[in-house]
């Protein structure tokens, strides 16, 4: 239980700092095909939760025409024991000139939601019931949220949901 504690402690407490040269390879994909300005803030998130680069699959997608002027988006898996993390991450230029950033976490836990709540996700407050799922705010940032929902087995399907704008 220790093992997965850290694991689901690290990927939700995870938060972009500076990025490192050169990119991560889930960004670089997308860079070497024309994905440049808003390949720094993207970068940022993809190393706030892929601490080792080498160390998670990735596959992306993006505008094959004009590659720097819409979204890129990238998937990564990376597993820990029985534990599997899918993050989905996104970036986007906006209307002020910045760019907006989006990651997806999904992660399938072998552990109760309410293990969950009792442990990594004391300090979370209850934002919203969603449809036999619950919503909780991150102590820390207005742009974090988790769902969590009970699956079988006696696991917990944690969604983890992280906005940032920028500009």
């Amino acid at each position: 239980m220790s093992t997965l504690l850290a694991f689901v402690s690290v990927l939700l407490a995870a938060t972009p700092g500076a990025s490192q040269a050169p990119y991560s390879r889930a960004v670089e994909q997308g860079v070497s095909h024309g994905f440049k300005d808003c390949a720094p803030a993207l970068d940022r998130y993809v190393r706030s939760i892929e601490k080792d680069d080498t160390d998670y699959a990735h596959v992306g997608i993006w505008d094959k025409g004009s590659p720097n002027r819409h979204a890129f988006h990238t998937i990564t898996s990376d597993r820990s024991g029985n534990n599997v993390a899918i993050t989905a991450f996104s970036a986007a230029k906006n209307v002020a000139g910045g760019c907006d950033v989006a990651a997806i976490q999904i992660l399938h836990v072998s552990m109760t939601c309410a293990e969950f709540r009792e442990t990594v996700g004391k300090k979370w407050r209850f934002y919203s019931a969603l449809g036999g799922s619950s919503a909780y705010k991150s102590p820390d940032s207005d742009g974090v949220m988790v769902i969590l929902s009970d699956v079988s087995g006696g696991h917990c399907l944690l969604v983890k949901q992280t906005l940032e704008f920028n500009g």
